[in-house]
């Protein structure tokens, strides 16, 4: 059973559990006391016949209070602080909590505590400086440009008759030239429109036109694919002896599921898979071709050679969607579902896609969430993992 000592003392346990979420809220990531807040606050107070407009005003005055105390540390304030958190129902727990929390200076109260007023003054002279000196560069340089034009248009005329003779001049000895350039072009041309590729004769150290590939992008360009994603993969081993399988589970704003993925790959080590996680990392998660290898897109399989590092992937999407509980008050019920595509790198191409939707209740969202994941897992393991 719980121990309830930590709780306070004429309140219900869930009541206690929201205003501790509550306060870590307003206090710790500076959310605002908004009417979602308030509704929710009055809801469990009212249930437990608590004068709501009372605790919210106390609660109001100790997120008020307290990052003065932390500003000034005197024993008045911390007194002060201390009592209001008492009518706010805040545990001694959380309240140490609160004070041992250390936020980050982002604020601009914050960035001018850091810098010394007369550190933030001579930044303030020092930009002055800065544009006066721009100012005086600009004029010089449109000054500088002035000259330049009433030169050039004094010299204009003495040159344009040299100019126009070495022209003519040129011309006549480089026409030989450029219609050999041309010839040689043009039957460049053709090989490459044609798809062809030509190869390197090692004996003669020539290249050879009837010696070619299929494809119409040459070796080195196929190299240059090759390795301007080798960044995005880590180089997992692949097993001789077994089936081997990399799971990527992320949630719609692709940040990678750790826990799941691990779960996943669990399921597949025990139908005696080489099973793995971390494949791809993170930074390529975020790029259009994650979507398009999540389509069983050929060309990516091929250009991140996934083919020497996995025999299959398995990439999934994890969704949840929340709401009140309807059967019980004060419940949650958490939907989550996953979208899964199973991968083959030497068929290139899917072999397995399906849907996995499944509901659970919780008394918070988090509890809700985990029900709904486990089921998720569960049917999984007994329904999809084999192909």
């Amino acid at each position: 059973m719980q121990d309830k000592s930590n709780y306070a003392k004429g309140i219900s346990e869930g009541l206690q559990n929201y205003i501790n979420a509550l306060v870590e809220e307003l206090v710790l990531k500076r959310e605002n006391f908004d009417d979602k807040k308030k509704k929710w606050l009055k809801k469990y107070s009212e249930a437990e016949g608590l004068d709501y407009l009372i605790l919210e005003d106390n609660i109001t005055d100790f997120v008020e209070l307290f990052p003065q105390y932390l500003q000034n540390k005197t024993e008045s304030l911390k007194k002060v602080t201390e009592e209001k958190a008492k009518k706010c129902y805040i545990t001694d727990k959380t309240l140490s909590a609160l004070y041992a929390y250390k936020p980050e200076q982002q604020t601009i109260t914050d960035v001018t505590d850091k810098f010394p007023v007369t550190q933030v003054g001579e930044i303030k002279k020092g930009s002055r400086s800065v544009i006066y000196i721009t100012l005086a560069l600009l004029l010089l340089s449109l000054f500088g440009y002035g000259m330049y034009s009433l030169i050039k248009s004094n010299d204009q005329g003495s040159t344009s008759s040299i100019e126009t003779s070495q022209a003519s001049d040129y011309e006549n000895k480089s026409t030989e030239g450029v219609e050999e350039d041309q010839t040689r072009h043009q039957d460049n041309f053709q090989t490459y429109s044609k798809g062809n590729t030509p190869t390197r004769n090692d004996a003669k150290g020539e290249f050879n036109a009837s010696d070619v590939s299929k494809s119409s992008i040459g070796p080195l360009e196929k190299e240059k694919a090759t390795e301007s994603f080798a960044e995005y993969i880590n180089r997992l081993s692949k097993s001789p002896d077994k089936r081997n399988i990399a799971i990527t589970i992320t949630d719609r704003k692709r940040n990678i599921a750790s826990s799941l993925s691990s779960s996943i790959a669990g399921i597949y080590s025990e139908l005696g898979f080489n099973a793995k996680t971390g494949l791809l990392r993170s930074s390529f998660l975020k790029r259009a071709e994650y979507a398009e290898l999540m389509e069983g897109n050929s060309d990516i399989i091929e250009k991140m050679d996934l083919g020497g590092f996995t025999d299959h992937l398995a990439l999934g999407v994890i969704d949840y969607v929340f709401r009140d509980g309807t059967l019980v008050d004060k419940t949650y019920v958490c939907t989550a579902s996953l979208k899964m595509s199973i991968i083959s790198t030497e068929e290139m191409s899917i072999v397995k896609s399906f849907t996995i939707s499944e509901n659970a209740n919780g008394a918070t969202q988090d509890q809700a969430m985990e029900g709904a994941i486990e089921k998720v897992i569960n049917k999984y393991y007994n329904q999809y993992a084999h192909f």
